[in-house]
């Protein structure tokens, strides 16, 4: 056991999932880019950059390694997968580029 402030290890309070707006896939937090959401409106699906506001189209497939959203367009060969830990994988043609864990 340890003590910071006062607090023991046993009394912080245990993590709660970040609240999900409607249409919102899943959440994250890269290393390189902040907080990131999947999100589908209108039928369409989207990756989006909680600074900015940027958002990125997406189409939604499966992979044996779990949910796959690809990056129509990208030169790179672009595209993410939701893990069966929830986390999100980005890759590229080269192979896996980071994993983000889920908030």
């Amino acid at each position: 056991d340890f003590e910071i402030g006062g607090l023991r290890d046993q009394d912080k309070p245990a993590s709660t999932p970040a609240r999900a707006t409607p249409g919102t896939i899943g959440k994250w937090r890269d290393s390189s880019y902040g907080i990131l959401s999947i999100v589908q409106q209108n039928g369409s699906y989207y990756l989006a950059f909680a600074s900015g506001g940027r958002r990125l189209p997406l189409r939604a497939t499966s992979s044996p390694k779990g949910r796959k959203f690809i990056r129509p367009g990208s030169a790179s060969g672009d595209y993410f997968i939701i893990n069966a830990q929830g986390d999100l994988e980005s890759w590229d043609s080269q192979g896996l580029i980071d994993i983000a864990p889920r908030l």
